[in-house]
């Protein structure tokens, strides 16, 4: 009986299986299903968007909330899709709410804007309690992500008033969001007091660490650096994302270091470069370390861990880091050791690093330095070398005989010390095998390519082992036997009292072979002579005065020079300019009674001048009045070419603003004047040749096209070299891409496409190489340095190696240039025409008075140019015009200044202008 009870209560519960019970288990089952599925897609591609970290970039605000990457997208794809189908098939489930959350976040990972904010505001609608202030968070998530700020903040901030009961952290969220869009408003005041009353109640862990991070950048916004120091080193730092705690680390140390703690700020430093995971960033962190160090008024062991750090073979410093070594090196001897030539040095040298200026410090302005203390460098070495050989031309002879003696001794132990220890190197035995440490260093790395060619470092240490065996040996053959050579020279010195006197140069024969040589021709024997080359020292204390004013902002220092100028009354003119700038930098310095004075004596010592102008219109002095009814000022001038230009006539224009560079302006406007007139010359040479727009639209195309083939030859070679890695290639396959990889390109002849040729071209590029030569820190030099590019002449082709069958005999004398003077038996030449024709001061005073540009100076160049001249019966130049055939590089132009400036004749005794070729010779030494 008991069996059968079993067997029908059995036999009842698989009945009931399928009784109106059956069909709610089954639908439970699968919209359960279906969202478990949802859920687990979404979370597969928000773990794939999140592995996406971007990194952390300090000097812009960090997002609080990570947004999206781009990754996970199929998977978030098929979470939309699969909860879009309980939204669909089960309606009235309870799944419903978090199905529409899933799908909200999924489109908001994907970056569907307007997608994701519906489905975050129907949460809102069908919600409450928790799932209600989510989605009040989230679609102030999406409102930030499509940067609809204002809507943000308004959206936000009503709801938090709106919505009732807010969870606490979820409440927090919020907040901290809206300050995110207060950041993103730079409301940094709003903003920094929201991140403070709410990051202590966010509970996620990472997120806390980014709010922390953003508070510290904020408050660093408002100034208040001792609360943004705490709020960096509240990161925690056992969160994912190490870049992160990096960056909060290093800016509290940064932070520490610009509120004064610089001890702190030197342990923080020290740590993060001996923690193992910052190998990558050891050398940075290094710098940083040296950087306390120097504003920690600790100069000397400064200079020596910047340059431990440029020593560095393994690992050496990126470009941004040297580019900031060289630059605090540079602020060291500027500032604490006073030394502005090494200053300008070191300045060059950051200036020559190629980074990124994105990634440089604000305040980062090496170059522009560099070309400042670059100019102050090559001015006082002028003023120290004139100064130096007034010196030797004032002395007796009994004394000047004794001071060369001394200058020739201590050049000789100079000499004496460097063969010393040249002889030391050549003797000392050298290692040249690498350590272990630098041969697994370079066997593990391929960047520096074949040789180490590319590692700079390696590269002078081979230079520097090789010296050391072979001693400073010339690359020429019988070296040995030529530095036994020795010569002696014969010079004659006019003494003060008229005597002229020939002696032997005065040259030191050392056992080595080696000579020493002074050159006493610059040293000024006569009177004139004396007084011209104080002139020229006058003109350069000028220059140094307004280097210091202008370019190295020190108006103390300038003060002292423009007072010595106006004092000594050597050089009229340019005791106005400085009495106008003296009087700016009273006023400056809130000296008004000082300016008024220095301006008053300028009103009245010199009326007819701009500056006189200027500064009784600034000052409302008292101006002479019929004097200034007589003068041209130069913006009558300049408005009267405006009106000019108008006749059509560009090159005119051009000499006009040359000429009123030259005459009537202010140092700040002539390289303004100058350019413009280089536009004028640009303008009528462009009128002068009809096709000159094809010609020049042709040559650009060119240009680009040959751009455009060579990066795509050295594509064709890069892929032929990833090719021949392949060990498996046959023999035919690896010759044929060797010989792809091994090709090169020849450059076509762009000279004869080259359309800048022409009179007036040449005028263009004469007028740019004056403003680079004298005006180098004017504002217009950048548009300068872009016309010099473009109108700089192509290379000619390299030519090609002669056949092998063709010998050096057979080749073709080379073509020597005439000489004008030569032309017709001499017949044009001043000398033969005019042998009585004299320059005032003498054609040596002349010629040395030459100011070099800048390239030339430093180099050794001598020669001969020649001019067709037009002199009137007074002995003055009214005509001039290059008959030689040196390219215009900038000593033409020199000389043609100074024609213009300074060459006088004496009277020619001729009734009409007289015209010849007068021939000058050039030394750039």
């Amino acid at each position: 009986m008991k069996q059968t009870l079993q067997i029908l209560l059995v036999f009842l519960f698989f009945a009931g299986c399928g009784t109106p019970l059956e069909q709610p288990w089954k639908n439970f089952n699968a919209y359960f299903n279906t969202y478990y599925n949802a859920k687990q897609y979404y979370e597969d591609g928000l773990e794939q968007n999140q592995n996406q970290i971007p990194d952390v970039n300090p000097e812009i605000p960090i997002e609080v909330f990570m947004p999206p990457t781009g990754g996970g997208r199929q998977d978030l794809s098929l979470a939309i899709e699969t909860g879009a189908t309980i939204l669909r098939d089960h309606p009235d489930s309870k799944y419903v709410e978090p199905s529409l959350f899933i799908i909200g976040k999924a489109y908001y990972y994907r970056t569907e804007n307007f997608a994701a904010l519906e489905k975050f505001q129907e949460l809102q609608a069908l919600s409450s309690g928790e799932m209600e202030q989510e989605a009040v968070f989230w679609q102030g998530r999406v409102y930030l992500q499509m940067r609809s700020l204002t809507e943000g903040v308004n959206f936000l901030s009503q709801e938090i008033e709106v919505v009732e009961d807010w969870d606490p952290q979820f409440l927090a969220n919020t907040q901290v969001l809206l300050a995110q869009f207060h950041v993103e408003n730079e409301e940094w005041e709003t903003a920094e007091q929201l991140l403070r009353d709410n990051i202590e109640n966010m509970e996620d862990r990472e997120t806390k660490a980014r709010a922390y991070f953003l508070h510290g950048q904020v408050l660093e916004q408002v100034g208040n650096l001792e609360d943004a120091r705490v709020a960096y080193g509240s990161v925690n730092p056992s969160v994912r994302n190490y870049d992160l705690v990096f960056n909060a680390n290093r800016k509290e140390a940064e932070v520490s270091r610009r509120i004064g703690e610089y001890e702190l700020a030197f342990d923080l430093y020290r740590r993060m470069e001996r923690n193992d995971k910052n190998t990558e960033s050891r050398t940075e962190l290094q710098y940083e370390v040296a950087r306390t160090v120097q504003l920690m008024g600790e100069t000397e062991r400064a200079l020596e861990l910047y340059d431990e750090i440029l020593r560095r073979e393994v690992r050496p410093p990126e470009p941004l880091t040297r580019a900031k070594i060289y630059n605090g090196q540079a602020e060291i001897y500027r500032f604490d050791l006073g030394d502005f030539k090494m200053a300008a040095a070191y300045y060059d040298s950051a200036a020559q690093e190629r980074v990124d200026q994105n990634r440089l410090p604000e305040n980062f302005n090496a170059g522009e330095l560099a070309r400042s203390f670059g100019e102050y460098a090559s001015v006082t070495e002028e003023i120290t070398r004139i100064d130096s050989l007034l010196y030797l031309g004032q002395l007796e002879p009994e004394a000047f005989d004794s001071a060369i003696a001394n200058i020739r001794m201590q050049r000789q132990e100079e000499l004496e010390r460097q063969m010393q220890e040249l002889q030391q190197r050549e003797d000392q035995a050298v290692n040249v095998e690498q350590t272990d440490e630098v041969a697994a260093e370079a066997s593990e790395t391929s960047e520096y390519g074949f040789l180490n060619i590319r590692n700079q470092l390696r590269l002078a240490d081979a230079s520097l082992q090789f010296q050391a065996i072979w001693g400073d040996r010339p690359l020429a053959d019988n070296w040995r036997r030529s530095a036994s050579i020795s010569t002696t020279g014969i010079t004659e010195i006019e003494r003060l009292d008229g005597e002229v006197i020939t002696r032997e140069d005065d040259i030191v024969e050392r056992e080595t072979g080696v000579q020493v040589s002074l050159d006493l021709s610059e040293i000024p024997t006569t009177p004139e002579a004396r007084d011209s080359m104080r002139n020229r020292l006058e003109s350069r204390y000028y220059a140094l005065a307004n280097v210091f004013f202008l370019s190295l902002e020190m108006p103390d220092s300038a003060k002292v020079y423009y007072e010595q100028i106006v004092e000594n009354d050597r050089t009229p003119e340019f005791i106005p300019r400085s009495l106008y700038t003296l009087s700016e930098i009273e006023l400056l310095q809130d000296n008004t009674g000082r300016a008024r004075e220095l301006g008053q004596r300028l009103v009245e010592d010199y009326p007819d001048t701009e500056f006189a102008r200027r500064i009784s219109e600034r000052l409302q002095l008292g101006l002479n009045e019929e004097n200034r009814e007589t003068y041209r000022f130069v913006e009558d001038i300049y408005q009267q070419l405006d009106i000019n230009k108008a006749r059509n006539d560009p090159a005119e224009n051009a000499k006009e603003l040359q000429q009123l560079a030259s005459e009537e302006s202010l140092d700040r406007q002539k390289p303004i004047l100058l350019y413009e007139a280089a536009r004028e010359y640009m303008k009528a040479a462009r009128q002068q040749e009809s096709d000159s727009t094809d010609r020049v639209q042709n040559w650009f195309t060119q240009r680009e096209q040959w751009t455009e083939e060579q990066t795509r030859f050295e594509e064709l070679k890069d892929s032929a070299r990833t090719v021949l890695a392949d060990t498996t290639l046959d023999r035919q396959e690896a010759e044929y891409w060797q010989q792809i990889a091994d090709s090169t390109l020849q450059e076509p002849d762009f000279q004869g496409l080259f359309p800048f040729e022409g009179t007036y071209w040449d005028s263009t590029r004469s007028v740019l190489s004056t403003i680079e030569n004298r005006y180098a820190s004017s504002e217009v030099m950048p548009q300068v340095r872009i016309l010099q590019q473009t109108l700089d002449r192509p290379d000619p082709p390299e030519a090609e190696e002669p056949e092998d069958d063709v010998s050096a005999e057979e080749s073709p004398p080379e073509e020597v240039p005439r000489n004008p003077d030569e032309e017709d038996g001499d017949s044009m030449a001043c000398s033969v025409l005019y042998p009585d024709l004299t320059v005032q001061g003498g054609i040596e005073e002349f010629e040395q008075s030459i100011e070099y540009p800048g390239w030339a100076a430093r180099s050794s160049l001598q020669g001969e140019l020649i001019y067709r001249l037009v002199i009137n019966p007074d002995g003055e130049v009214t005509d001039y015009e290059q008959e030689s055939t040196m390219d215009r590089s900038g000593i033409p132009q020199a000389f043609e200044d100074a024609i213009e400036d300074r060459l006088r004749f004496d009277p020619t005794g001729q009734d009409e202008p007289i015209e010849c070729n007068f021939s000058f010779e050039y030394n750039t030494r």
